[in-house]
């Protein structure tokens, strides 16, 4: 096991026209962790600037620009190479974010045009098409157009006259509700789409304005023709607005082409632009974290102890001499983040101990133990060779993957080592995809141990857990020795008077086994489990101060009782290896019912297939539970208490560009 990298606090005071350019550097190498500056006598904080709300205003402008993308379906192409970083000179904030508004400006005006004349030219054609299809209908029922046009000159004198498009499904009702106006009325419908139709209204004029009531109650969109189409015959009209249409698809493919390739020329600028953007904003933000003179910054942060000199030559290189450097180690009262350099091949193994908790910087990172103890304990449950081999295939693809979140990836390294695990668990039990009797097994097969020889199966996953429980407790003597209490590490119930009373109760039940007189009568209780218990109870009372009664119940319920039933805890490995196999068993005599026939052969090998995924997929999640489960209750509880912060330096991740220059 691995104990966290040393770090140093660096406290450091900068003249404040240097501030911009020493953060800048210390983000591109990062190894800086940004504290929060609480020093007596200076109550003065740095304060983000207008830089925030700026930057924060055009990325909303940049995302509202590939909204205009995005809604009108304009997808930017991807082929699968390798993105090509943008080089840029870095200059100051205020330097940035008026170049990108200066070219935003520009390219949000010409999508913005494009995009509104987009919709001009949709609404226009919707609009000239609602008309074309209703002279079509007027056509059809031959109806005289003129009539039509000398209502637009006349405006009849008695007569009230509506032609236009209602929803279909409200035809009755409005005929419904213009006939408690009048009954002298003729009313006239014709289907123009699915859900519109024309309506033709005549009646008398004294009733038009309550009839125009109830049209404009129920979305009736009057014919209103172009003036330049009222002198038109019909026949003429109807070949005008044919071409309108036509003109306008044109016109529409050509703006969308143009806005397509619009879409395709900028996206690399808008990329470049949301970077830029969201670093000025993270650069401006952690003003606040600093202390402030009238002309000076104070800074204060965490650096590992390797790093130190580099950091501090940064700070001087780019503050030009206009700094004050202070290293120190961190106090007692102070908590430092946490850095653990792991071995490549244990590093995987991070997502199962991050998920319990950062190593405090004062005790060791189970990471490395865990890299053995985690596959071990899965492959014993999961032991099988080919399903094993599948299993690593999987985790080799999920964590070689470039584009996968490096967590997942972590993830699918840890799923490969524990098909390995399995794999080779899989000789010892002599499985092969399910099927036994391939080959020999080199240990027992689970299954038939269950039936002919459980106490070999279940005594062998009890001393495995004894083994690996005294490695947690000999892990916590380390942490304790490592802090100087090397009382505490001999008295402790997860120390060695813990592993003598752990090894001596092995001892006695691998001797008598469930008898419990047995055990009782035994004169080596005396030596092996209560003297231990008694040392434990003397240490928790007079070195750890606790009370009379809690020390002597710690003792006996948090020692002798829990460690029994860690213990006991690990024969969930021998149970999951017989349920492993029972499932296997169950596919075999599915094959061996079925008959030596061409279907029989088919149904044998579907059979195989499905049961071997079922198993692989149902197992391979109870499996790592409950390996997950062993961890974080038998082994992380005796020794780790994960109650450190990680280390956080700064840094940005930049996809789209790069560095060319300092300031």
């Amino acid at each position: 096991m691995k104990k966290p990298v040393r770090m140093k606090k660096l406290k450091i005071i900068l003249h404040k026209d240097k501030k911009e350019k020493v953060l800048r550097r210390l983000f591109d190498e990062g190894n800086f962790q940004l504290e929060n500056v609480e020093i007596e006598g200076i109550e003065d904080k740095g304060k983000q600037s207008t830089i925030t709300v700026e930057a924060m205003s055009l990325l909303s402008r940049a995302e509202e620009v590939r909204a205009i993308f995005a809604e009108l379906g304009i997808k930017p192409e991807t082929n699968g190479t390798p993105i090509e970083k943008v080089s840029v000179n870095e200059k100051t904030s205020e330097e940035i974010l008026k170049e990108i508004a200066e070219k935003l400006n520009t390219l949000e005006e010409n999508a913005r045009n494009l995009y509104t004349r987009m919709h001009e030219i949709k609404d226009e054609r919707e609009k000239l098409e609602t008309q074309l299809q209703t002279l079509k209908v007027l056509e059809k029922l031959n109806i005289d157009y003129s009539s039509i046009r000398e209502e637009y000159e006349r405006k009849y004198v008695h007569i009230y006259m509506a032609i236009g498009s209602i929803a279909t499904d409200e035809v009755k009702i409005v005929q419904q509700d213009i006939s408690k106006v009048t009954t002298d009325y003729a009313f006239f419908s014709h289907p123009l789409s699915d859900d519109r139709s024309i309506v033709f209204i005549v009646a008398m004029k004294k009733h038009g304005e309550e009839i125009a009531f109830i049209l404009n109650l129920h979305t009736f969109k009057p014919l209103d023709l172009p003036d330049e189409f009222k002198d038109f015959e019909l026949s003429d009209a109807l070949i005008e607005f044919k071409e309108r249409i036509t003109n306008l698809d044109l016109e529409e493919k050509k703006v969308f082409h143009r806005l397509k390739a619009l879409a395709m020329s900028e996206e690399k600028n808008l990329n470049v632009f949301k970077e830029l953007l969201e670093f000025e904003k993270i650069l401006d933000e952690i003003m606040t974290l600093f202390g402030r003179t009238v002309e000076t910054y104070v800074i204060h942060g965490w650096v590992p102890s390797n790093q130190v000199y580099n950091i501090s030559n940064i700070i001087r290189e780019e503050s030009e001499g206009l700094a004050t450097i202070e290293t120190e180690d961190a106090s007692k009262t102070e908590f430092p983040p946490t850095l653990v350099q792991n071995p490549r091949v244990s590093a995987p193994l991070e997502v199962i101990t991050g998920a319990y908790g950062t190593p405090a910087y004062d005790e060791y990172d189970p990471t490395s133990l865990v890299s053995i103890t985690f596959p071990l304990l899965f492959g014993f449950m999961f032991g099988d060779v080919g399903q094993g081999i599948v299993i690593a295939l999987l985790g080799f693809f999920i964590g070689s993957r470039p584009t996968v979140d490096p967590t997942l990836k972590k993830a699918g390294k840890t799923i490969m080592l524990c098909g390995i695990s399995a794999t080779l668990v899989g000789f010892l039990y002599g499985a092969f995809f399910s099927i036994e009797g391939l080959f020999e097994p080199l240990w027992l097969s689970p299954v038939h141990a269950a039936s002919t020889n459980m106490n070999a199966l279940l005594g062998a996953s009890l001393k495995l857990g004894v083994v690996i429980l005294t490695i947690a407790m000999l892990a916590n003597v380390a942490n304790e020795m490592a802090h100087h209490k090397y009382a505490e590490a001999i008295v402790s119930k997860y120390g060695i008077s813990g592993i003598w009373m752990l090894f001596g109760g092995a001892y006695m039940i691998s001797k008598h086994g469930t008898d419990l007189g047995g055990i009782a009568t035994d004169l080596l209780i005396i030596p092996l489990v209560i003297l231990p218990l008694i040392v434990m109870f003397l240490g928790g009372w007079k070195i750890e101060e606790q009370p009379l009664m809690v020390s002597f119940v710690e003792a006996i319920f948090e020692g002798l009782v829990k460690l029994l039933v860690n213990t006991i805890s690990f024969m969930r490995v021998a149970i999951l290896a017989i349920i492993h196999g029972a499932l296997s068993l169950i596919m075999v005599l599915i094959i061996e019912m079925m008959p030596p026939t061409t279907m029989g052969f088919v149904g044998k090998a579907a059979v195989f297939v499905i049961m071997n995924i079922v198993i692989i997929v149902m197992e391979l999640f109870v499996a790592f539970i409950q390996t997950m489960r062993l961890h974080y209750y038998e082994i992380f509880s005796k020794f780790y208490k994960g109650t450190g912060r990680p280390f956080k330096p700064l840094g940005f991740i930049r996809k789209y560009t790069t560095v060319d220059k300092k300031i």
